[in-house]
C-alpha cells in the first residue's frame, strides 16, 4: 500500500487502538545518497510498500512496538483491536508478567506454563502501580512477584520493588530463559523460608526429664535443669506430665554456657524456667514431661518430617487427650 503526509493511520497502544494524523514521512536514503547528503533520512510526501520509513505524528510514543500500522478505517480499527488482545490463559491466583510486545508476552507465558506457573495478569508495557497492587494482593508469597521480558518498572513503582520479605519481587531481563532460571531460584529459596517460618510456629512433639540435683529456683517461675529425651521444646510452649496433668508455660531456656535459647533439641541439657508450678508441690526431680501440642497442630504435624521418636511421643500425647475426647486431633481446628 501507500501512505501520504496528511493521512490518518490506526496504531495500537498497550490496551487499545487509536488514530493519528501523519505530519511527516522520512525515507531511508541509500548508501551513496548518505555519503553525499550526510543524512540517513530524507523527507517525502508519499511512501510505498517495502520501504523503510520514519513516521512523524503526535501521540506515536504510545504505540506498541512490533504492532501493525494501518490506514485508518472501521475495518482497520477492528483488526487493530484484535491485535491488542493477548492470548494468555489467566488464573484467579498467579504471578504478574510483563513484556514490551505481545509476542514477547506470549513467549514468556508459554515458558511459565511449561513449568506449571499460574498467571494472574499479563500486559504489555512498563511495570506500573496496578501491576504492583495485583502482585501485592496475591494469597501466596510465591505469587507476589512480577516477571518482565525487555521492560522495566516505571519511576512511580521502581523503589517499592525488591525491598524485603513483605514487598513485591521484581525479576526482569532480555533473555526469557534467564528470567525463568532466576524465578525458579527465587521460588526455591522462598519455599525454604516459608517452610522455616512454618516450623518456627509449629509445636513439635517433645519429652523432657527433670534432672536430679538441678533445682535452681522453686517457683515464680520454677527454674530447673532438664534433658530433652526426644523431639524438641521451644520458648512459650506448655508442658504437661505423662498423665496429662498441665504443668505450666516455658518462659526461658538456657544452655550450660548460659546462652539464651529459643529451642532445645534431643540430647541437650538446659535450664528451663517454667511459670506455674512449685517444685516439691507440683513437680519433683526425675519427673518427665511432654510438650503439650495444640489440637490444631496435629493434622499439620502429619505433613512434616518427624523422627521415629517424635512420632512415638506424638502418639502418646494424642492417646492421652483421646481419653477425654475420642475425636481429639481428628478434627480440622482453625
Amino acid at each position: 500500500g501507500t501512505l501520504n503526509t496528511g493521512d490518518h493511520i490506526t496504531v495500537v497502544s498497550s490496551d487499545r487502538p487509536f488514530d493519528v494524523r501523519i505530519k511527516g514521512l522520512k525515507k531511508a536514503r541509500g548508501m551513496s545518497e548518505m555519503r553525499d547528503a550526510g543524512d540517513r533520512w530524507e523527507s517525502v510526501d508519499t511512501i510505498h510498500a517495502a520501504a523503510g520509513v520514519k513516521i512523524i505524528a503526535q501521540g506515536l510514543e504510545k504505540a506498541l512496538a512490533g504492532s501493525t500500522i494501518r490506514l485508518a478505517s472501521d475495518e482497520a480499527r477492528d483488526e487493530a483491536k484484535k491485535e491488542t488482545q493477548v492470548s494468555v490463559e489467566l488464573d484467579e491466583e498467579g504471578v504478574v508478567i510483563k513484556a514490551d510486545t505481545i509476542g514477547g508476552l506470549e513467549a514468556l507465558a508459554f515458558e511459565l506454563k511449561k513449568i506449571d506457573v499460574p498467571i494472574r495478569r499479563a500486559t504489555v508495557g512498563p511495570v506500573n502501580k496496578r501491576d504492583v497492587m495485583t502482585a501485592e494482593s496475591a494469597n501466596s508469597r510465591l505469587n507476589q512477584i512480577i516477571l518482565g521480558f525487555s521492560v522495566e518498572p516505571n519511576n512511580e513503582v521502581k523503589e517499592s520493588l525488591n525491598q524485603g520479605d513483605d514487598s513485591v519481587t521484581w525479576i526482569g531481563g532480555d533473555i526469557i530463559y534467564h528470567i525463568i532460571d532466576q524465578f525458579e531460584e527465587w521460588k526455591e529459596k522462598t519455599k525454604e523460608d516459608m517452610d522455616a517460618a512454618t516450623r518456627e510456629n509449629l509445636v513439635y512433639p517433645g519429652k523432657l526429664l527433670y534432672l536430679e540435683n538441678h533445682t535452681f529456683r522453686n517457683k515464680g517461675p520454677a527454674i530447673v535443669g532438664m534433658r530433652v529425651l526426644g523431639g524438641r521444646v521451644h520458648l512459650g510452649q506448655r508442658l504437661m506430665k505423662l498423665d496429662g496433668t498441665p504443668v505450666g508455660q516455658v518462659k526461658s531456656l538456657r544452655s550450660r554456657a548460659s546462652e539464651d535459647l529459643k529451642e532445645a533439641k534431643q540430647g541437650e541439657e538446659i535450664a528451663v524456667a517454667v511459670m506455674g508450678p512449685t517444685v516439691g508441690r507440683h513437680i519433683e526431680e526425675l519427673d518427665e514431661f511432654y510438650v503439650d501440642i495444640p489440637e490444631s497442630h496435629v493434622p499439620r504435624l502429619a505433613k512434616v518430617e518427624l523422627t521415629e521418636l517424635e512420632k512415638e511421643i506424638l502418639e502418646d500425647i494424642v492417646r492421652l487427650h483421646r481419653k477425654d475426647d475420642h475425636f481429639w486431633g481428628r478434627r480440622h481446628v482453625g
